[in-house]
């Protein structure tokens, strides 16, 4: 994830520029990105279980218990 966290502070930071907001694009941009890292981080659990409900049995049954 982290590898990859430049690449999408840029286009997000590029994606903002193209809107108008230029000064605060890579700040805001970092920002949000942090925080969706530092919440799914610390609500990881939480966010598992709410996503795996969705799975089918068979799937649930080879993954390990919440």
């Amino acid at each position: 994830m982290v590898s990859a966290l430049a690449y999408v502070l840029y286009t997000f930071s590029a994606l903002l520029e193209q809107y108008g907001v230029v000064s605060l694009s890579f700040a805001f941009a970092a920002f949000s990105i942090g925080s969706g890292l530092l919440l799914l981080s610390a609500f990881w659990h939480t966010c598992r279980e709410a996503v795996l409900h969705f799975y089918p049995g068979a799937i649930q049954d080879r993954l390990p218990p919440l």
